[in-house]
């Protein structure tokens, strides 16, 4: 090469390293730059949304101001992983930050460096001139650690604290959580720990993502509840009734299921798989409680734009096979189902207890029991709903439940504060004001005069 021209190509790349960066969403960047890897996609070559129109929003949310975090409860096969390397390509050309990401072992780390980022980093363009290759004399880049200009990624295994206590991370991508230990070593929570390396950083990422596993045990529905709970909401081609696609709405009656078909929760018009599939390509996002500042994406194996397995007729013939084959395998198979699929949590059935012997301790107290001296009410706020008990209390601790109320509603919302405060207002003044509704009146200006 001429002098002449190997000034020029030198000129030209430094003037390119402060050429400024393209204001774009990571979804933009991912429709125009990502490229997939036949190691890890059915249909590699060029990325598209258009199979997961879902995937943008959640995507998105990493660069969102007003956000605390990103939850995804998503079914398997949806491309949660996929999404995941798009956040990390755009941080890598776009926004330049340190990364790190979890798997739930050192091993299934090293398996993903190798075959989902690696694969990603050499087919992507965008990518390749960006992060260098492996050099086994180089610390900065090894199967665990990759630099690239302005920052580099980590890959740490949740069973393992030594890589999760270290340096500071804006950017911390926690994959498949409910297959954490409940432990890091004996560091604690491998979340929590992977999570305090953002404190540092005024503009912290923190996405979170699994398939369920155990009700009241699952990281990513603890995660999910704490969000403000969005439903992909799909508007039905014939009548527009917007809903949620849910497996109640699934009928068929051939044993196989190859007749299935969806069901509107509006007009009840039966719809066919491409009916399906045109709901879900324009559906959105809606969140439950659109306040919260935690993002949170639910999304069940119905969303699917996927095709179907070869021997299926079409995709919800292929969803209602795989679920009796679940069920006539029994409950280990169906509570796969469930959590891979319907993206929900299983609850195990617990031994039914005799109500016959309970039924024959119960105790008539006529209008109210005469014992009871002082009336207290106990509120307690969930996510979604409060509820309240009033007890009336006795001596030695002899306690009678009198009345229950839920109400349903985030207690965040003030109108739902006022509808409790009203609630205990016109309680309390029928039960302390009624005489009718006490047998022994004299016990309530005794519990009266006591309080005052």
């Amino acid at each position: 090469m001429e002098p002449q021209s190997q000034t020029l190509e030198i000129t030209a790349k430094w003037f390119d390293m402060f050429r400024p960066l393209p204001r774009m969403l990571p979804s933009e960047w991912a429709n125009q730059f990502r490229y997939l890897s036949p190691e890890s996609a059915s249909n590699p070559g060029k990325y598209s949304t258009a199979l997961t129109p879902y995937a943008i929003a959640p995507m998105d949310s990493v660069v969102d101001v007003t956000s605390t975090g990103t939850v995804l409860m998503w079914a398997s096969q949806l491309s949660k992983t996929e999404t995941i390397n798009n956040i990390i390509g755009y941080f890598i050309a776009i926004e330049p930050a340190p990364i790190l990401m979890v798997q739930p072992t050192i091993d299934l780390a090293e398996a993903w460096s190798k075959e989902r980022f690696s694969p990603m980093i050499r087919d992507t363009p965008a990518l390749s001139d960006r992060v260098s290759e492996q050099k086994s004399r180089t610390s900065s880049n090894t199967i665990l650690q990759k630099s690239f200009p302005g920052g580099n990624i980590a890959m740490a295994g949740a069973n393992a604290a030594s890589g999760l206590a270290s340096r500071p991370r804006r950017v911390v991508l926690l994959d498949e959580v409910d297959r954490y230990p409940a432990s890091a070593g004996t560091e604690g929570d491998p979340c929590s720990l992977a999570i305090r390396r953002t404190e540092t950083f005024h503009n912290p990422v923190v996405f979170i993502t699994s398939t369920p596993t155990i009700k009241d045990r699952s990281r990513v529905e603890s995660e999910y509840l704490q969000s403000d709970q969005s439903h992909w909401v799909c508007k039905c081609p014939k009548c527009g009734f917007s809903q949620v696609l849910n497996w109640s709405q699934i009928r068929w009656t051939e044993e196989d299921g190859s007749d299935a078909y969806y069901e509107c929760a509006g007009c009840k018009t039966p719809l066919d798989d491409s009916d399906r599939m045109k709901m879900v390509r324009f559906g959105k996002w809606v969140a439950d409680y659109p306040k919260k500042t935690k993002r949170g994406f639910h999304l069940n194996g119905i969303a699917s734009l996927f095709p179907h397995k070869r021997g299926f007729k079409n995709r919800l013939h292929q969803m209602v096979a795989e679920y009796l084959d679940s069920k006539a395998k029994g409950k280990e198979s169906l509570k796969t189902w469930t959590n891979t699929f319907l993206a929900e949590t299983y609850e195990d059935e617990s031994e039914a207890v005799a109500w016959e012997p309970l039924l024959a301790r119960r105790e008539n107290w006529g209008g109210f029991p005469r014992e009871a001296y002082i009336i207290t009410a106990g509120v307690d706020i969930q996510g979604d709903r409060v509820e309240i008990e009033f007890v009336g209390w006795g001596t030695s601790e002899e306690s009678w439940s009198l009345d229950y109320l839920m109400i349903m509603g985030d207690f965040n919302n003030l109108a739902i504060q006022q509808e409790v405060e009203e609630a205990l207002r016109i309680r309390a003044k029928i039960t302390w004001t009624n005489k009718l509704r006490f047998a022994n009146y004299s016990a309530w200006k005794i519990s009266r005069r006591k309080l005052a």
